[in-house]
């Protein structure tokens, strides 16, 4: 989502009377793991951690709904989990990952 598809989302959400409670994004083990998919896995997560920051700002949410909420596999990379914890930093964003 662009930054304007955001904040019509932020704004909806506002209409409607709900609260923005952070993101759930899901992507297959195997695609974190695998070297012919992990670029694309990694930077799918990485934008759903700015758009979990985006949409907590643009709709006021608490701090405690800043979270992007995914599993990440046991033999994920090191290189990719410092760049998904380097991106969640700037964004203020918890990186709550299930499989813990």
């Amino acid at each position: 989502l662009d930054r304007s598809a955001r904040r019509d989302v932020a704004s909806v959400l506002s209409r409607l009377g709900l609260a923005f409670a952070g993101v759930d994004l899901f992507v297959p083990a195997t695609h974190l793991l695998d070297a012919a998919h992990m670029d694309r896995a990694a930077a799918a997560l990485a934008q759903a951690i700015e758009l979990a920051g985006e949409l907590a700002t643009m709709s006021g949410a608490p701090p405690a709904a800043r979270v992007l909420t995914t599993t990440l596999p046991d033999g994920v990379g090191d290189d990719v989990l410092r760049h998904l914890l380097d991106v969640a930093g700037r964004a203020g964003v918890t990186l709550a990952d299930t499989a813990w």
